[in-house]
């Protein structure tokens, strides 16, 4: 509804001035020129992976989005089978508990920028990505608390889950948007997505593996110390030097954009 409001709000907007025939054939030679030398999309592809190898920036964010991504996977197909059939969540309770991800998914979307302000973007994108690994493994305690404690524990383990999701992303995504250079952005945006996508669907398949090998529960919890591991290691690699340098560098180009203003 909102993304049908804002395109009626865009035909509203001023139209631009009426053009000339000559206008019109410029654009059209313009057109035709950059269609020529458009490169075709495989050369476009390895151009982008090639820029993203050559960048330790930008090739830490790929090495951090794969691990991510299969948690994520494993995350999608586990969680509803765990509150169903091991948690036995009641029917009135079940929708309420899987917005709350949502719900943390928003909170954390609000408070991420204002935590960016107070930290280093890659020690929050690390942070987060611990925290989500951290959640997976509290859910095996977490049966265990609910038999005991009820309901409320399950609420609160899945705003916890939503916050620390959303904390991930955004920092990814500014990371990202800071690194790239502007000419290889759509590149590297189809790059990423296409590792994004190519690991949630691995991590769905590798999460009902799992599942049917050693139990929902455990496969979670085994995902989330996949993201310990990495949180652990990544600090140890010179990739995590470079996401520090480069957080460095906008921090530093911000506070000169400040004092210029002044």
């Amino acid at each position: 509804m909102l993304s049908a409001l804002f395109i009626y709000a865009m035909s509203k907007a001023i139209p631009t001035p009426d053009r000339t025939h000559e206008d019109i054939q410029d654009e059209r030679g313009v057109r035709k020129q950059s269609a020529a030398e458009k490169e075709p999309y495989w050369k476009s592809l390895k151009a982008g992976l090639r820029t993203i190898y050559r960048h330790d920036g930008l090739f830490a964010l790929l090495l951090l989005l794969v691990p991510i991504m299969l948690v994520m996977g494993v995350i999608n197909t586990n969680l509803n089978a765990a509150l169903l059939q091991t948690f036995r969540i009641p029917a009135e309770h079940f929708g309420f508990i899987s917005s709350m991800v949502a719900v943390g998914s928003i909170l954390g979307a609000l408070a991420a920028p204002h935590l960016m302000k107070r930290m280093a973007s890659n020690v929050l994108l690390l942070g987060a990505v611990g925290v989500i690994g951290l959640f997976c493994l509290l859910i095996v305690p977490l049966h265990s608390l609910y038999q005991a404690s009820g309901v409320l524990s399950v609420y609160v383990w899945s705003i916890g889950l939503g916050v620390s999701m959303a904390c991930t992303n955004v920092p990814l995504s500014s990371l990202f948007i800071t690194i790239m250079p502007d000419e290889m952005r759509g590149r590297g945006s189809g790059v990423f997505d296409s590792v994004s996508q190519a690991g949630t669907v691995l991590g769905i398949g590798i999460g009902g593996l799992f599942a049917s090998m050693f139990g929902v529960l455990l496969a979670t919890a085994l995902a989330g110390l996949l993201l310990i591991i990495v949180v652990v290691i990544f600090p140890l690699l010179k990739y995590n030097q470079a996401l520090r340098t480069t957080n460095e560098a906008k921090m530093t180009g911000g506070d000169l954009a400040m004092s210029s203003s002044d």
